[in-house]
């Protein structure tokens, strides 16, 4: 319970201890030049909102995240674009025991969840204030998604792979010259292939394939705690 009360206290007091360590004479509204001696052209980005619905209990808040863990920008032109890249690799496996009357173990299921999610864009930034800018791109994404179970009846397995790519506004708040908080919503027209495997024992197996064009959109629900060099 300390352990938790303590990094309660450190999410509340990082925001602030990092805006304080700015000198007060520093206008951030004037993006510097990635031209300079000291310009930091990278920056990379983690997802704390898992560690924030731990920290705060928030795991009955079933709001949509986006997919991407990782992030990664490099700035040019004065800082008011940027490459951008984002990853997520999400494996998860766990397994089903059948309880039989009198406490006898029944037939066991595996089940298995896979997703791979990578995007790749460009992105104008526009400041609003000393603290604010705006991030205004487009990207190109690629998804594939698993979701499959086994048994010793049959083997199941749904796989879903999207194309595709659409515009994405985002909003920073800097906390330094370093860090900043980073939250973005997007929507992505993507072309899905889907194929549902459907195996019986011991030689029965069915294939289906098929291809539509999907909507994909992502809230921002998702907060991103960055870091630039």
């Amino acid at each position: 319970m300390k352990v938790k009360n303590y990094l309660i206290l450190w999410a509340i007091a990082l925001p602030f201890s990092l805006i304080a360590q700015e000198n007060d004479n520093t206008d951030l509204r004037v993006i510097p030049s990635v031209d300079a001696p000291k310009a930091k052209r990278f920056e990379i980005g983690f997802n704390t909102t898992p560690l924030i619905k731990q920290v705060f209990n928030l795991s009955g808040n079933n709001l949509p995240q986006s997919p991407y863990d990782f992030s990664v920008r490099y700035y040019f032109r004065n800082n008011t674009m940027a490459y951008r890249f984002g990853t997520g690799i999400r494996y998860h496996e766990e397994k089903d025991v059948d309880i039989l009357s009198g406490g006898a173990t029944g037939s066991e299921t595996k089940f298995k969840e896979e997703l791979y999610a990578f995007r790749n864009g460009v992105e104008w930034i526009k400041p609003i204030n000393k603290r604010l800018k705006t991030h205004l791109g487009a990207d190109f994404i690629y998804t594939y998604r698993n979701n499959g179970s086994s048994n010793s009846f049959n083997d199941l397995s749904d796989k879903t792979t999207l194309i595709g790519g659409g515009p994405v506004l985002g909003l920073s708040f800097e906390l330094s010259k370093s860090f900043s908080l980073y939250t973005e919503t997007s929507i992505y027209v993507a072309q899905a292939k889907t194929v549902n495997d459907r195996k019986q024992r011991p030689a029965s197996k069915t294939t289906s394939e098929g291809t539509t064009k999907t909507l994909t959109s992502i809230l921002p629900t998702t907060l991103y705690l960055t870091f630039r060099f």
